[in-house]
């Protein structure tokens, strides 16, 4: 299984930077993560992280 400890690992984005992102979003730590790694337009921009859209069809 992984652990939070080997997401914030494996990510580029320093952990403060992560834990920003969460609390900015709202976004438990381990998805902050994933999106501050790939951001959502695909980038690893941390500036570029918006939650996705919901989808209501």
């Amino acid at each position: 299984m992984i652990t939070l400890d080997d997401c914030l690992a494996f990510c580029e984005t320093p952990p403060a930077v992560v834990e920003e992102i969460a609390k900015q979003q709202n976004l438990p730590l381990m998805l902050a993560c994933a999106c501050a790694q790939g951001g959502s337009d695909g980038t690893s921009d941390p500036g570029n992280v918006e939650a996705p859209a919901p989808n209501l069809t």
